[in-house]
């Protein structure tokens, strides 16, 4: 799977959000704003492919988190962006 190449990481005002790019620049009708966890784990993976071991690992060596509850939080995070349409499969 992969970050949807339509969506760029931008600050807003200070916070970290994703956002839709177009042909007429930035689509402000969808944001999405992330927390710091969520801002690594985006810059870490766009424009790669990925999977859920993968995200997990990025967790445990940033986070120094359990393998076992990297994974869960790793299958969570897709699912929360997959449910948004942030994903490519």
């Amino acid at each position: 799977m992969k970050l949807n190449p339509k969506y760029k990481l931008q600050d807003v005002a200070g916070e970290k959000m994703v956002v839709v790019h177009n042909a007429e620049g930035m689509d402000l009708s969808k944001v999405i704003v992330l927390n710091s966890t969520a801002e690594v784990l985006w810059k870490a993976l766009e424009d790669k492919e990925f999977t859920p071991e993968t995200v997990a690992g990025l967790l445990v060596e940033k986070y120094e988190l359990k393998k076992e509850k990297a994974l869960c939080d790793a299958k969570s995070w897709i699912k929360s962006l997959y449910k948004a349409g942030l994903i490519e499969m």
